[in-house]
């Protein structure tokens, strides 16, 4: 076969997906004719479809030598850095792209989505000002997470001209960033503009709850009741309200009952109860409602995973895993079937079913830090040794001690002014309803962006003690290495105050990386023997057949930080006496 004829059953091979064959038709022609343009191309092409990236790199290297013009090839062998995970290699490339070819949208979004992944939302919002519209979604989330300064999110604003749907749109991006301040601003001024409604209104009381304005809060639900009577969110907000400043649960629940009354035939109202009922009188209560509801709408699968998941969490394993099969058979492999018929097999100690079904759903949520949870407690039931692989407490569980902070002249000086301050802010009888705190109160206010002198001297501290975690880290397969950039950023902060008996069930944090717990005020028991008011990992947060102990627990001590993989099953040990145990706590995400 002649070099024409080759080439050109190699580009056919290329465009049917048959690399391994056009490799071998173009290799000789390369090995004769090194500055074959064509062949060199060709070559690059078969070894990056091959996933030889080393190779491949080398190849489009060799054909930008012979053409420097030639954008395709330049384009290409970003793609392959991209793919071999050097996005710092392959921006300045995609770069060189989209300066010689505006008009070149792929090489426009494909650099867009490697500045996002790096963080560099400024430069997303300047890659895609010339051709805005296709990467509207992308720009609102720039004009969102760029927002980590005040100063970009000043600019930011002021570079689109924002219609009012988008400054609404805007607004929720800034509140699920937890950007409160900037979302309340920006949500101001799309009511401002005419933007409204109950969705705007709602997010407004959301937004002023969590900066600590909680009258302005409640007024805004109450709004939003005054336009559309029964409003299941605003309902829900105002009793998690009244709970959290009364801890009554029998004064928050009563607008939701009444609602429900008005309404037995619909079944979000009953959901509602049903959801609010959980963290105001326990599972049992919650779970007498779900069947009541199950039993009246016939065929629901929502109804019946209410069911299965509380009855899971009240130790009737079999009768949740009868209410999951029945969903499972209405409503096929819904995720939220799926988590729950996970938490149901796990119940009755089906470790290997749970596994499956947890499979499924990490595929379909990878990040998410529950499914990992649920998938880690399946191998445990079954000896999987994968578990000691994500549960390795020696690797992945630290504990260290800050240093005073700059200004302060000792450790034990800072946490009394720590202690104060935190304390101010935490004032409620009770948690909110989704938490897994009992019997304490917590700040609601994100204590990242709160721009407190104190807390941002602690901040610091914490940094510095996070960054040598994640340092030590290093990189992996795991579902913790393997995110590991060796950069990372606060997702959210908090502060709980605990009185004697107080807790927190075991839990995860489904959408951080690490977690942590760091002591500012601990009570005298939890320094004597036995393990009051310790944190405790491993003991699953869902009912197991048999039920799992914890594996380790970490005595509190003043000033001291432990940091965790989210995905952890963690709680705390209830203590004794009259003193209170107050801790900040945080979660970071890869950046």
């Amino acid at each position: 076969m002649n070099d024409a004829a080759a080439l050109r059953e190699a580009a056919e091979a290329l465009q049917s997906g048959r690399a391994d064959h056009a490799l071998r038709l173009l290799e000789p022609i390369v090995a004769s004719q090194p500055g074959h343009f064509d062949a060199q191309r060709g070559l690059a092409l078969a070894l990056a479809s091959l996933g030889r990236f080393a190779e491949a790199e080398a190849a489009f290297r060799r054909v930008l030598s012979l053409r420097p013009d030639d954008h395709g090839s330049r384009l290409n062998l970003a793609r392959v850095l991209l793919a071999d995970g050097r996005a710092d290699a392959a921006l300045p490339l995609l770069a060189a792209v989209v300066e010689a070819r505006p008009d070149h949208r792929g090489a426009r979004a494909q650099l867009a989505a490697g500045l996002a992944e790096r963080g560099r939302w400024a430069d997303v919002l300047t890659v895609t000002d010339e051709d805005p519209e296709p990467f509207r979604a992308l720009r609102m989330r720039a004009l969102a997470l760029c927002a980590r300064e005040a100063e970009a999110i000043a600019e930011g604003l002021a570079a689109p001209r924002l219609q009012p749907g988008e400054l609404a749109e805007l607004g929720t991006l800034l509140h699920q960033a937890r950007r409160y301040a900037e979302a309340e601003a920006v949500l101001d001024r799309a009511v401002a503009a005419g933007v409204d409604g109950a969705a705007v209104r709602l997010l407004l009381g959301k937004t002023r709850f969590y900066l600590g304005r909680f009258d302005e809060a409640a007024d805004a639900f109450r709004r939003v009741l005054e336009v559309e009577p029964g409003q299941p969110t605003a309902l829900y907000e105002l009793a998690q309200l009244d709970w959290m400043r009364s801890g009554d649960a029998a004064s928050s629940l009563a607008a939701i009952r009444v609602h429900r009354d008005q309404r037995l035939d619909d079944p979000a109202a009953w959901r509602l109860l049903v959801r609010s009922t959980l963290f105001a009188e326990g599972p049992e209560a919650a779970l007498e409602l779900a069947e009541a509801a199950a039993a009246r709408f016939v065929g629901s699968a929502p109804a019946l995973v209410d069911v299965a998941r509380l009855a899971a969490e009240a130790g009737q394993g079999e009768k949740a895993l009868a209410s999951a099969e029945a969903a499972r058979r209405i409503a096929g492999d819904d995720e939220s079937v799926l988590h729950v018929l996970t938490i149901a097999r796990l119940a009755v100690g089906d470790g290997s079913g749970a596994a499956q079904s947890a499979v499924e759903l990490r595929r379909r949520r990878p990040l998410d830090q529950l499914a990992a949870a649920l998938e880690a407690t399946a191998w445990r039931l079954t000896d999987d040794p994968r578990y000691a692989e994500v549960y390795d407490y020696g690797a992945f569980v630290r504990e260290a001690f800050i240093e005073a902070p700059p200004g302060w002249s000792s450790r034990q000086g800072f946490l009394a002014d720590l202690s104060v301050r935190l304390t101010e802010l935490i004032g409620f009888a009770a948690p909110p309803f989704d938490q897994s705190l009992r019997d304490s109160g917590q700040t609601t206010q994100d204590l990242i962006g709160l721009k407190d002198p104190v807390i941002d001297a602690l901040l610091g501290e914490l940094g510095r003690l996070v960054q040598a975690h994640v340092d030590g880290l290093g990189t992996g397969q795991d579902l913790l290495r393997s995110r590991n950039t060796g950069r990372w950023a606060f997702s959210g902060a908090w502060a709980v105050l605990q009185r004697a008996g107080g807790r927190h069930v075991d839990h995860v944090h489904p959408a951080g990386w690490l977690s942590s717990a760091f002591y500012v005020h601990v009570p005298d028991t939890a320094l004597d023997s036995g393990h009051d008011g310790w944190i405790k990992f491993g003991e699953p947060g869902v009912a197991t057949r048999p039920a799992l102990p914890p594996e380790r627990f970490v005595r509190p001590e003043a000033g001291k930080l432990v940091l965790f993989p989210s995905y952890m099953w963690h709680g705390t040990v209830p203590f004794t006496g009259d003193d209170t145990r107050l801790t900040f706590a945080f979660d970071v995400v890869p950046a």
